[in-house]
């Protein structure tokens, strides 16, 4: 068998198999019958339906439509007070170090108090703890949070990391919890 006659044969082949694989077409007909069938397309998790529209025999074109984010909002009327929100509070935990050894709790919430005083910062509650300090015998480290009310949180935070809130050679940084403790 010569080339001319393999790429004949190939070519009556591949039009047998064209038209045994074709599609059949979606006309207006089958999309009515499909639609009926499933009545609304949504957009993912929206409650408005998809609207469906057909731009030729062959196509189906969805539309979806999107939801507005909704901002939430939160009360400031000074002049309703029938009903009162929950007091939110947070903690601004600090983490302080090279102090002096000898150096107690209640120094460093006397101190701490102090600040917030002179901050204009209201506390609602404080706890102190010392750390194991590598070297004891040099300088000790402590854990304070201070927890204030949610408004008041930002104003803590910037108080407590300012140099002026503490004496002078001392080190403070941002406390974070260890996730799993």
């Amino acid at each position: 068998m010569s080339v001319t006659e393999y790429r004949k044969q190939s070519a009556e082949y591949q039009s047998a198999l064209s038209s045994v694989m074709e599609w059949p077409s979606i006309t207006h007909r089958h999309s009515a019958t499909l639609l009926d069938e499933f009545p609304t397309i949504s957009a993912s998790t929206s409650a408005k339906p998809a609207t469906v529209s057909s731009e030729s025999d062959n196509q189906v074109k969805v539309i979806k439509h999107k939801n507005p984010t909704q901002v939430p909002i939160i009360g400031a009327s000074s002049e309703n007070q029938r009903v009162k929100s929950v007091a939110t509070t947070h903690n601004v935990d600090v983490f302080i170090s090279r102090l002096h050894p000898e150096t107690v709790e209640n120094e460093l919430l006397e101190c701490a108090k102090e600040s917030a005083a002179t901050g204009g910062v209201k506390i609602v509650d404080m706890s102190c703890s010392k750390l194991k300090s590598k070297y004891e015998y040099l300088y000790s480290s402590f854990y304070v949070s201070v927890r204030v009310e949610s408004m008041q949180f930002k104003k803590a935070i910037d108080l407590y990391m300012s140099p002026e809130a503490w004496p002078v050679g001392v080190l403070v940084k941002r406390f974070f919890k260890p996730r799993n403790g």
